[in-house]
């Protein structure tokens, strides 16, 4: 499996978001990707980092993965789309797993927040998902998890992951190096591919 890890700009809109993904994911198709994965929360893109983000609209989150789940059809293309997404539990962070068929196979949800995070009144969500495409099993952790808890990347690992994608923000920090080797620490204590993708 070839993948594709989109480092992009911050979208200054959930419009230029969309647009963003979708000039990305052609992209990937073109330079052969059988799944291309995108940074936390690119549409409408992450609050608190300092960027302006708009208000939260769930129309706006359901026709972007419309769309996407449209053009993985078209293009044939696996997709891991990380949205801020309204549910009846409240505000979450997640990742939607799309397959080259268009078809949602489900979403990953940010488990651990980040204390930083708590005054946009995101609510962490329950349990784990595990991923199959192409017969390849994968696994998802959202940014503070990957960073803070290695017991989220060992969760996929045991149950047969050989692949955890870790879409995330990280701007410039005091110690950019504890950031480095903690990818590699998640990939060589668990013997398998750790594939983390910043804005």
């Amino acid at each position: 499996m070839k993948i594709g890890l989109a480092q992009v700009r911050f979208p200054k809109s959930a419009a230029e978001g969309v647009e963003t993904v979708e000039n990305c994911m052609k992209q990937a198709a073109e330079e052969g990707c059988n799944l291309v994965c995108f940074p936390e929360s690119i549409v409408p893109g992450l609050r608190g980092v300092g960027f302006e983000v708009e208000t939260y609209n769930h129309e706006i989150q359901q026709n972007t993965l419309y769309k996407v789940k449209l053009l993985a059809k078209q293009l044939k293309l696996n997709v891991i789309l990380p949205l801020e997404w309204r549910d009846e539990l409240g505000m979450h962070l997640t990742a939607f797993v799309i397959d080259e068929n268009g078809k949602e196979l489900g979403y990953q949800t940010k488990n651990q927040i980040d204390p930083a995070e708590d005054k946009f009144s995101y609510k962490p969500g329950n349990g784990r998902q595990l991923f199959e495409i192409s017969g390849v099993k994968l696994g998802i952790v959202i940014c503070h998890e990957g960073w803070r808890y290695p017991e989220t990347v060992r969760w996929a690992a045991v149950r047969g992951a050989s692949i955890v994608f870790h879409p995330q923000f990280t701007g410039e920090v005091p110690d950019p190096k504890f950031y480095d080797y903690a990818m590699v620490a998640r990939s060589t204590e668990n013997g398998i591919y750790f594939a983390s993708v910043n804005v």
